[in-house]
């Protein structure tokens, strides 16, 4: 979207840093009409990438989507929940309770996955630092 409508994309990353009753999806829709998740849904399919990954692109972040590949979108929205609320500093991040029995998952089987996620987290940090290192 930055390379396809820069001044617009420029406009909306400015905005959604002022803007705390907005979310980025509704300043680009209404500066563009279309939305990031919209586009990288787009972008999947016309790469010919497996149809689940733009259905979750499009619809993670909406805990009531119901149509195809459903509990893997719902599932890829609650972790990714999760994780930005670990990442804010949030001691003890939380999952929505409806979204866990819609996938059949157990609070107490989320809570030591995520302590076992936790454990490992400075492990991944330092892998994502020799990543990120310039050649």
């Amino acid at each position: 979207m930055v390379h396809i409508a820069p001044r617009e994309s420029g406009q909306a990353l400015a905005l959604i840093e002022h803007d705390s009753e907005h979310s980025l999806v509704e300043i680009e829709t209404r500066l563009m009409g279309v939305h990031h998740r919209q586009v990288g849904a787009w972008l999947a399919f016309r790469w010919q990438l497996p149809p689940e990954v733009g259905i979750v692109m499009q619809h993670h972040c909406n805990p009531d989507y119901r149509g195809p590949s459903w509990a893997l979108s719902l599932l890829i929205g609650v972790a990714t929940n999760w994780a930005q609320q670990h990442l804010a500093g949030v001691a003890a991040p939380s999952v929505d309770g409806a979204s866990l029995e819609a996938l059949g998952i157990d609070q107490t089987v989320l809570e030591a996955r995520a302590a076992r996620c936790l454990a490992s987290a400075d492990e991944v940090d330092e892998l994502a630092r020799l990543l990120a290192r310039p050649n």
